[in-house]
């Protein structure tokens, strides 16, 4: 009697990362940056500030690192209450444990592999004693080499005269960068 074939393994579904990352031309690198404007100013999270809001302004950013009053605000009415999503895969190519140091005087959230690392911000905005504690010791993540996908909200409910300074950055320290704190490259992101 002839031997059956053996059944082949089935093969795995795509990560979310992965799934992003085949989407975008193979040449773009960035994060892909979603702005929305008419939000809700008395909502303290993002997805209740930006419920039945369209996206405004779309746009690829080279990294996450916007100081006070940079021009790589361009664009946005900073002096309004606004939000804004950066998503995208960071390509890891040691595997090991990261640490991600996500700084802003906003609301503002941080999810590697839709696991959340970090909410807080400015005191009195959902951050406080939790941010200080986020900013002192930033929270870690054990990654294997490869596409991880990285989600990051913030939430902008400052307006008038003189309320523009808004900023945020998120650096990386781990294996890959011999554990200094760097900006997250923009040819490691897709």
């Amino acid at each position: 009697a002839p031997t059956p074939a053996p059944t082949p393994a089935p093969t795995p579904a795509p990560t979310p990362a992965l799934a992003h990352a085949a989407k975008r031309d193979h040449h773009s690198h960035g994060l892909k940056a979603e702005f929305f404007f008419d939000i809700d100013s008395a909502a303290r999270d993002f997805d209740a500030a930006v419920a039945g809001s369209n996206v405004d302004l779309v746009r690829t950013v080279d990294t996450l690192n916007y100081a006070h009053a940079s021009p790589r605000w361009h664009g946005v009415r900073t002096d309004e209450p606004f939000a804004v999503k950066w998503t995208g895969a960071l390509v890891i190519r040691e595997g090991g444990q990261y640490a991600f140091d996500l700084h802003t005087d906003c609301i503002a959230s941080l999810a590697v592999d839709g696991r959340a690392l970090h909410f807080g911000g400015r005191a009195g905005a959902g951050g406080g004693p939790i941010a200080a504690m986020l900013a002192a010791r930033p929270p870690t993540a054990d990654l294997d080499a490869g596409l991880h996908e990285i989600a990051v909200t913030l939430l902008s409910l400052r307006q008038g005269a003189g309320s523009n300074m808004v900023a945020i950055a998120l650096q990386y320290s781990g294996p890959d960068t011999d554990g200094q704190a760097k900006d997250l490259p923009k040819e490691r992101l897709v």
